[in-house]
C-alpha cells in the first residue's frame, strides 16, 4: 500500500507551506522515500511547438521538484522523468502528447514558451523527457504538463506560503509513524517562530 501524504499547518489551517519547511522536512524525516513541492497552475501558460510557424495554445503547466513523478508513482508510456532533473525539462500526459505531437515524436521535442514563466523566469523552451499515462479524472492532480521549478524560487523565504507539499513514505512507514516523526522533529513549530513572518490571506 502506497502512503501519500500532504502537510497542512495545524495552526493556520492552510495547506500551502514555505519552501524552507519542505526542504527541512525532506532532510530530517526518516520515513520519507520521495518528496516534492507542487505549485498549481494558477494561470494557463502560452506554449507552442513550431517556432517557424507557431500555433499558440494555453495549457496548465504545474511546477514541481525532481521526484514528483516518483511521489505519485506515474507510469511512463514513453521516455521517463529525467526531464524533471534538468532545469529546462518537462513531462506531459499521453493525451496531451497526442494533441501536441500527433506524429508520436513528443520525447526529445521542445515546447516553446511565449511570455514569462513566473516560477522559472529563464525558461524559453522545455525539452520533453517523458510521456506519462493519463491519471484518472477524479484525482487531485490533473493531466497537466509538469515542469521543474527553479531551485532558487522562494529559497530561504519562510514568509512565502506558496507551495503544496507531498511525500511518499517508505515501505513499512504508515501515517502514524510519519506523524510521530514529524511531531518529534518540531519542524511545524517553525511556522510561528519569532524569526518567521506571518502571511495574511
Amino acid at each position: 500500500q502506497v502512503a501519500l501524504v500532504t502537510l497542512i499547518s495545524e495552526k493556520s489551517g492552510i495547506s500551502p507551506l514555505p519552501r524552507p519547511l519542505t526542504e527541512e522536512t525532506t532532510a530530517q524525516i526518516p520515513g520519507i522515500a520521495y518528496s516534492s513541492l507542487f505549485a498549481p497552475a494558477w494561470d494557463k501558460m502560452c506554449i507552442y511547438t513550431q517556432p517557424q510557424n507557431p500555433h499558440y495554445l494555453y495549457e496548465n503547466c504545474c511546477h514541481v521538484e525532481k521526484d514528483f513523478a516518483k511521489v505519485l508513482g506515474l507510469t511512463f508510456v514513453e521516455g521517463d522523468d529525467s526531464g524533471l532533473y534538468q532545469p529546462d525539462g518537462a513531462i506531459l500526459p499521453e493525451s496531451k502528447a497526442r494533441q501536441l505531437f500527433p506524429e508520436g515524436n513528443a520525447v526529445g521535442s521542445y515546447l516553446y514558451i511565449k511570455g514569462e514563466d513566473f516560477f522559472n523566469p529563464q525558461h524559453t523552451k522545455l525539452r520533453i523527457s517523458g510521456v506519462y499515462k493519463d491519471l484518472p479524472e477524479n484525482t487531485q492532480f490533473g493531466n497537466n504538463i509538469y515542469i521543474r521549478i527553479d531551485d532558487k524560487m522562494n529559497q530561504g523565504d519562510w514568509g512565502s506560503y506558496s507551495f503544496l507539499f507531498f511525500v511518499r513514505l517508505k515501505d513499512g512507514v504508515d501515517y502514524d509513524i510519519f506523524n510521530r516523526q514529524l511531531k518529534e522533529s518540531k519542524l511545524m513549530d517553525k511556522l510561528t517562530a519569532p524569526d518567521t513572518k506571518e502571511t495574511e490571506y
